[in-house]
Formats: structure tokens, sequence, C-alpha cells
């Protein structure tokens, strides 16, 4: 004779709580998870690109440096980071770096060529990525003078371009003090320092410096190597087109070109191109 089966009672409203409150936990910690994984296999991408762009020493490099308020350091530095992409290619490893995310006390002594695109704010004052880094130069420099440490940067090449204002009473500041700092632990000038005035004309103060950054590095090959044929890799061709009206190239020869302006400065980034025309 079977067994009499008893049918089991309703769960006590404890339990019940008890096991809602244990699903929805479980169901936010599988929710959760995936994004707190994406976020740090971003992070370890991140970290091995810096540290790959840092170890590279099977070639030459070159770090792009910017401090900026309204980003225009930014800008002129991505386009002179262009620029000698295009200029050296492949054989040449070019970083631009917000100053904020570089660690100067454990790279800078190993660069080869660093260049400086240092904005001045308000009172004579570092922007505020380039805090941090502005009073560590300082604190560095000070230590030097004062014999606590010696001068520990013989071998890297360094420029400096400041942005300010000729209107302010302390008018590039943070750019002059950092041309200073770094020839005083022992850095060495690639050329002069570079004023930007912001009340005038900054591009062309910027264009002004770079061709005089450009013909420095050509006077010495072994800081960036020779330079690229036909200035950079193939994948550098840079291309404008001007959209015209019909019948408008009747005359004329579709490839004009204004010449004498192509590679001079990274505030031709692209190059001057006429109707339409190719770099290689």
């Amino acid at each position: 004779m079977e067994p009499a089966t008893v049918a089991p009672g309703p769960l006590s409203p404890g339990i019940a709580v008890a096991s809602l409150v244990l699903l929805v936990i479980t169901l936010l910690l599988l929710y959760l998870k995936p994004k707190s994984s994406i976020k740090s296999a971003k992070v370890e991408l991140v970290r091995r690109a810096s540290t790959a762009a840092e170890e590279d020493l099977s070639k030459p490099s070159v770090r792009i440096l910017y401090g900026t308020q309204t980003g225009t350091a930014e800008r002129f530095s991505k386009q002179l980071g262009n620029e000698l992409r295009r200029k050296y290619g492949d054989g040449t490893l070019v970083e631009v770096v917000d100053i904020e995310n570089y660690k100067a006390e454990r790279r800078l002594p190993k660069e080869r060529l660093v260049l400086f695109l240092m904005a001045t704010y308000g009172d004579g004052e570092p922007t505020d990525n380039a805090a941090d880094f502005y009073s560590w130069v300082c604190n560095e420099v000070e230590d030097v003078e004062n014999g606590v440490k010696e001068r520990y940067l013989e071998g890297v090449h360094y420029g400096v371009f400041g942005l300010g204002n000729k209107q302010y009473e302390h008018f590039n500041a943070v750019g002059k003090k950092m041309h200073t700092s770094m020839e005083a632990l022992g850095a060495t000038p690639v050329c002069g320092r570079g004023d930007g005035d912001d009340d005038d004309s900054i591009d062309d103060d910027f264009e002004k410096w770079c061709t005089e950054l450009f013909a420095a590095l050509d006077a010495q090959p072994e800081l960036l190597g020779a330079a690229a044929v036909g200035g950079g890799s193939d994948t550098a061709a840079a291309y404008r087109v001007e959209l015209l009206p019909a019948g408008a190239l009747a005359g004329t020869s579709g490839d004009r070109l204004q010449a004498g302006v192509v590679g001079l400065g990274p505030a031709l980034e692209f190059g001057c191109l006429g109707r339409l025309a190719m770099l290689g």
C-alpha cells in the first residue's frame, strides 16, 4: 500500500521575501559582471598600449606633451604629431599625450626627444591638466639647485612652444619656466622656445616655430632619423576636394596647386591642395 501524499503548504511570508531578495541580487550580479569585465578589459588594453609605446626602443621616438585649458594646445599637438608621422613615416614612434597622464618621474629621463606645448592660464599659472606636472618639475629643479639631486636629463632633447596672450602681465610664464627648467635638469634644447600670442596670430606663431623645429631635426638626424622619402608613408596621402559649379573648369587646369606650402607647418595639417590633388 502506497503512503499517502501530503500536499505542500504555502510558503511562509518570510521565506518568500528572502527568496525574492536572493533572486534580485543574483540578477543584479549577472547584469553588472559583464560591464565590469568590459571596463577591466578596456583599462588593460590602454595599459598595454601605453607600455608598448613606452618600451618600443627599436626605433626613434618623440613624445608631444600638452597642457591646455581651451583646447588650442591639444589641437596644435595633434597637428604636430600628424606632421611628424607624415615626415618620418612608420620608422619613428610619435605619441601625443595629455601631460596629466604622463608618468614624468619614470618616463622623462628615458626620452630621446620630448616636445612641450604649454599654455599659461590666469595669473601666470599652468592649466588644470598641467598643474601636477608643473609643480613636480619645479620641485625637481629646486632639488638640483640645492644639490639634493644631480642633473639627470642629460641625453634628453626637448622643445617648448608656449601659448599665452600679451595682454596679460605674465605672458607665457609657464612656457618660459618649462624651457629653463628642462635645461636646469640637464636636457638639451633642440630649437629655440616658441611664444604663441593669442592676441595676435597664434597659428602663425606656431607655424613659425614648427618650421624652426623641422629645420633643427633635419640638422640632427640622430634624434628621429632621416625623413621618409616623399615625407612619409603612402598612407599619409591627403586630399582636399573643392566642389565647383558646372563648367567652372573650362579653360583651367584641373590640378591647380598652391606651391611652396605643403609640409611647412602643422597649421597646414592636411596639405594645401587645389581642385583635386594628392600628396604621397
